[in-house]
């Protein structure tokens, strides 16, 4: 086996790893989210309502994130989506163990639904690619990978219930942009993910 050959062979087995992270990744920031809600809606004193106007509005960044980087989901930019997805979800996680009112909730909480979005197709779509390069079905693992993240989540938010979550926010969202920006490395053009 040549230098090449071993190379493009080492290549989907790193973009699998890489992958298999940011699903994991993925799921740890929205078990973390979910845990946290309630701490949020006490620190920020939003009521009832004011909270599921703070989840319809991430959910409206989530389709305007899946919106945008559908569009946007070319082979040539998934690392950047995959990227630019993991900052924005890792910094809003963060802001949000920050927000002390419903307007900032509400803003912080769009970003963070758009950054899910942009990363959730940037991810699903870099696994379709990593996939026909290994030849077989690697999806289910994938996938297997965010809901392990979740259950890693929740855990965490579970043993830290009496941290500030404010901190734990922070700890989380900074754990996600470091991941992202230090796994992803440059690759042959056209070969990645």
């Amino acid at each position: 086996m040549t230098e090449i050959e071993a190379d493009t062979d080492a290549l989907p087995r790193h973009n699998r790893r890489l992958l298999t992270g940011y699903f994991a990744g993925l799921g740890i920031v929205m078990a973390v989210w979910g845990a946290r809600i309630p701490a949020v809606q006490t620190s920020a004193d939003v009521n009832t309502p004011g909270l599921a106007l703070v989840l319809l509005s991430a959910a409206l960044g989530m389709v305007a994130g899946l919106q945008a980087g559908g569009r946007l989901a070319r082979p040539a930019r998934l690392p950047v989506l995959l990227t630019g997805g993991a900052v924005g979800l890792g910094a809003s996680l963060a802001a949000l163990g920050f927000c002390d009112s419903l307007e900032s909730l509400l803003l912080v909480a769009f970003i963070f639904g758009g950054a899910h979005g942009v990363l959730d197709v940037a991810a699903n779509a870099s696994a379709v690619r990593c996939q026909d390069a290994h030849g077989r079905p690697i999806m289910a693992g994938l996938h297997a990978s965010y809901s392990l993240g979740a259950l890693g989540g929740a855990v965490l938010a579970v043993a830290t219930t009496s941290t500030s979550h404010t901190l734990l926010f922070a700890a989380v969202g900074a754990a996600v942009v470091t991941a992202a920006g230090a796994a992803t490395r440059p690759t042959r053009p056209g070969r990645f993910v």
